[in-house]
């Protein structure tokens, strides 16, 4: 089957839709498949190569809107239109990332236009971030977002608030998402002191992990505010420090690193904490549980189908509630091990790419003419 993906943003720039559309096209590769995936190139990347198998093109696009106020929104040159109907003529399935994307709006017109069948995968609802985006957001949903959603013939899912959202219950099928367990995976307690020393890390306190973008969706400042002098928490992610949370005690802010980078951060922490707002199911809890982290994240709807409340602390984004619990887990060695234990077996039985992709495979299935 010829498969081609279109995303906003590939590598080597870092997000969650990036790592997605990147292992399902690495194991779509894996067995057998023709795999090509169109996206944006904001700087000195190669506008085409091959990756893993995958053929990449990156077409030339202005990313002020992330430079400027963090939000991933590239605006492409006129030449997508070109490439895309020079792929989309060529494939079997055109698979295509959120609907709030200029790409995903062309790639869907053009495989509509040439009557080959159309697959959104949908992440995240709307994010509250201001009157003006919040407006945007609207007109998108309005315009060119209902397209993509009328247009295309199945819709995937991974989060049941998305689900309701899009109210489209015919056509939407709920996927698990997933991570690379191979990559993220526990390591010793030598090891740990190991990667400790090799970051600069005191290794006299346990270590709290942040990964995300730091934008106030994500709740990095509410992890802040939660800080304490009985635990160091490490940031990991791209975006603005804050002038006051510069060179504070207990707390380090490192830019967002490659797969493999991250996952030595997984391992070398002792709890995972992502206190976030209208998130669908993030690749970094995925990761964390891999690694057998302990998960403290925001309640969120839909999060019981993923997650057992036994076993993961899903709170109130409160600094207080987040530190509150912290300590719990902290000073619950028992407690620790057995949401540890719990966390890298969900990982490993329920969250892996080649399930994921078998099921994609079925979608895709289904709708190939």
């Amino acid at each position: 089957m010829k498969i081609l993906i279109v995303t906003h943003y590939f590598q080597p720039h870092v997000g969650g839709i990036e790592i997605v559309a990147y292992n399902q096209a690495k194991e779509l590769v894996k067995q057998g498949h023709e795999v090509t995936i169109v996206s944006s190139r904001i700087g000195d990347e190669k506008e085409r190569e091959i990756i893993d198998g995958i053929k990449v093109i990156r077409v030339k696009a202005w990313n002020f809107f992330e430079k400027k106020f963090g939000i991933p929104y590239p605006v492409f040159s006129l030449r997508l239109i070109k490439v895309l109907n020079e792929e989309v003529k060529n494939t079997d399935i055109v698979h295509v990332h959120d609907i709030g994307y200029l790409s995903s709006f062309m790639a869907t017109l053009i495989g509509k236009t040439k009557k080959k069948p159309v697959v959104l995968m949908q992440h995240i609802t709307t994010i509250n971030k201001g009157l003006i985006t919040n407006l945007i957001q609207k007109i998108v949903r309005l315009t060119y977002g209902n397209y993509i959603i009328k247009s295309s013939k199945k819709i995937i899912v991974c989060n049941e608030l998305v689900k309701d959202w899009l109210n489209q219950k015919d056509k939407t099928i709920f996927l698990h998402n997933a991570g690379d367990i191979n990559l993220f995976k526990p390591v010793t307690e030598k090891k740990k002191i190991e990667l400790k020393k090799k970051y600069k890390l005191s290794l006299n306190k346990p270590v709290v992990l942040f990964v995300g973008r730091l934008v106030g969706k994500k709740g990095f400042d509410k992890l802040f505010e939660a800080k304490d002098k009985d635990y160091f928490i490490l940031f990991v992610g791209d975006g603005e420090v804050p002038k006051y949370m510069k060179n504070q005690e207990n707390t380090k802010f490192i830019k967002a690193k490659s797969q493999n980078k991250l996952a030595e951060l997984y391992q070398l922490s002792d709890i995972f904490c992502l206190p976030s707002k209208n998130e669908g199911f993030p690749l970094t809890i995925l990761e964390a549980m891999a690694s057998g982290l302990p998960i403290i994240t925001t309640g969120h709807e839909g999060y019981e189908h993923y997650l057992d409340r036994k076993y993961v602390k899903l709170i109130d984004s409160t600094p207080e509630e987040i530190k509150k619990t912290i300590k719990e887990v902290l000073n619950n060695k028992d407690e620790m091990l057995r949401i540890s234990k719990y966390s890298r077996e969900e990982a490993v039985n329920k969250f892996g790419w080649e399930k994921n992709v078998k099921s994609l495979l079925n979608v895709y299935s289904e709708v190939k003419i």
